[in-house]
């Protein structure tokens, strides 16, 4: 063999931490790939993707040789328990799989008599052809253009537990995308929830409430005890995710017996704020704004809407319910005076970041916002935004499927 061979060998056994057959194999396998590519050189071997079909000794010579690395996205693990590994080149779309001969341990040490144990395999090895060693095939390998190289593409995130995923390796269930895990099970369990930071996915806290939500419920009807399977049933998530999102606050439940239902949904409501009163301020009584007041459900709730703004003279100074319609510029006075906690914006969109800047100023620090814009808040003020009509926007995308692109009118009733 050339110099440039136990060269490579050394940096293999070196990368690998010993010197082994499988190392030879892998540096021996790689030189030939690389050859049949027609790549003279393997440190060029820029446009050069590996499959490899085994996770242990040789594919740590492989990436020497080539330079192919995980990191670099050319490099691919098919674990199929065999010594082959493909070499694909993305240029021009040649590709040669290369396996190792059965039986080959056995040719190594008939090949090598009189050398010490520990030796025989490896230098036998090198000594033997790349025909007495490999079986090579030419293969045609589609690689998937989410698998290239290159930069990442904008993510999406898993609808359940509100992970990222990247390179177009999310599936769609339901219209929903969710992560491999998420969608088919994962390699893990989760046992309990290792913080390394005050901050939960805002995704996780959304949740928080239609937990509260089915406890409620599961209480109302007499039941003591819920396993996380039954309160993913009611959400439509997987109990992994339901122990997921329940870890992130403390320890809740007993393996193999469940969640007590009021106690869950006490400490809930505690962690959501929902064991006190919330005041909050309305501005805009127009129709919409006149319809959130008469909503007795915020109240039921611990919301009770304190104050209410209108800028159109015709409307401050007249009764709305209980309340009577103030000045929109006795906002911040009122507010402080009051100690309110959540304003609610029910405006025009043009009127939108107006309201909202005041709602800040004052000392606002929580906003529902049903204005149809979404503003801009400083990071420390939280908003929501509640649009029907953007929400039915999203559902006609899925209704178009099943009514097809008939008129509006053609559907009318006569």
């Amino acid at each position: 063999m050339t110099v440039d061979f136990q060269e490579l060998l050394a940096a293999a056994a070196a990368f690998h931490g010993h010197l082994c057959p499988g190392q030879v194999l892998g540096v021996r396998m790689a030189l030939l790939g690389c050859r049949l590519l027609g790549v003279r050189d393997p440190r060029e071997a820029h446009d050069v993707i590996v499959y490899l079909e085994t996770d242990r000794c040789v594919s740590d010579a492989v990436q020497i040789v080539t330079g192919c690395r995980l990191g670099r996205r050319a490099l691919k693990l098919v674990d199929y328990g065999k010594v082959a590994v493909t070499f694909v080149d993305q240029g021009s779309g040649a590709a040669f799989r290369i396996a190792a001969r059965e039986g080959l341990r056995e040719t190594a040490a008939a090949c090598g008599p009189g050398l010490a144990p520990a030796a025989s395999p490896v230098r036998a090895l090198a000594g033997l052809t790349d025909e007495a060693m490999f079986s090579v095939q030419r293969v045609a390998v589609e690689v998937p253009r989410e698998d290239w190289a290159g930069h990442a593409p904008p993510g999406v995130v898993c609808a359940e537990c509100g992970e990222g995923i990247n390179d177009h390796r999310e599936v769609i269930v339901n219209g929903r995308p969710l992560c491999r895990a998420c969608a088919h099970g994962s390699y893990y369990r989760i046992v309990e929830s290792a913080a390394v930071s005050d901050e939960i996915p805002e995704v996780v806290i959304l949740r928080l409430p239609l937990y509260v939500r089915v406890l409620s419920q599961l209480e109302s009807r007499g039941i003591e005890v819920a396993s996380s399977q039954v309160l993913g049933d009611f959400l439509q998530i997987s109990p992994a995710l339901v122990r997921k999102d329940l870890h992130y606050f403390g320890r809740f439940g007993t393996q193999g017996q469940g969640y007590q239902v009021r106690q869950l949904k006490n400490e809930l409501r505690q962690i959501l704020g929902l064991d006190r009163t919330w005041t909050m301020a309305l501005v805009g009584v127009g129709q919409l704004g006149t319809a959130i007041l008469s909503y007795g459900g915020f109240q039921q709730q611990g919301f009770h809407i304190v104050a209410a703004f209108d800028a159109d003279p015709a409307r401050v100074g007249s009764r709305a319910g209980d309340l009577i319609i103030q000045d929109v510029r006795e906002l911040q006075e009122t507010v402080r005076s009051k100690g309110i906690a959540i304003g609610i914006v029910a405006v025009p969109a043009a009127a939108g970041q107006g309201v909202a800047d005041a709602l800040v100023a004052s000392g606002i620090r929580g906003i529902l916002n049903y204005a149809p814009f979404r503003v801009h808040v400083p990071p420390s003020v939280w908003v929501r935004d509640v649009d029907p009509v953007v929400v039915l926007q999203s559902i006609t995308f899925h209704l178009k499927a099943v009514c097809g692109q008939r008129p509006v009118a053609s559907l009318a009733l006569t």
